[in-house]
């Protein structure tokens, strides 16, 4: 995300939330051209102390997007929704990934799958939030293949 920014101009900050982040990504972040635009928080997205550090990082910036990209079961992604869209600030969005998760076939081996996914959990959300966020399909409508079909949300 920091090198996307760059590349688009944008001089922002990228936080990221891992309930395991390992040394060997600590250490790619500590050499690249991107250690000063990368803060790390490692737990769970959802621990009420991971949430008030991320609360307290986001508070100094006027401009949040937020990505959602973790446990994929649609109550742990229901309560990411819950959690993180009151951080998404007016016209940035909110991108639920893994959402296509919900038009591929059941794996019997994962807590997830149609039903139960990143898709199912968002439509939940809207149904009490659609007045606050606008579906922008028209980036799922350009991409021949997406991971995140009805996971694109701008604030309104």
């Amino acid at each position: 995300m920091a090198s996307i920014q760059k590349l688009c101009g944008i001089t922002g900050k990228v936080l990221g939330v891992d309930i395991d982040i390992r040394q060997h990504a600590r250490n790619a972040i500590i050499d690249s051209n991107f250690k000063d635009e990368i803060y790390l928080i490692e737990g769970s997205s959802v621990q009420e102390q991971i949430v008030n550090q991320v609360k307290n990082y986001v508070s100094q910036h006027k401009k949040i997007m937020v990505v959602l990209d973790s446990n994929h079961t649609h109550e742990h992604v229901l309560s990411e929704l819950e959690i993180y869209s009151k951080f998404v600030t007016k016209d940035c969005f909110m991108l639920v990934l893994d959402t296509v998760i919900d038009d591929l076939n059941i794996d019997p081996d994962r807590s997830w799958g149609p039903g139960s996914s990143p898709k199912s959990a968002v439509k939940e959300f809207m149904i009490k939030n659609s007045a606050e966020f606008i579906h922008e399909h028209s980036y799922e409508d350009r991409a021949l293949l997406s991971v995140a079909p009805y996971g694109y949300w701008r604030k309104s």
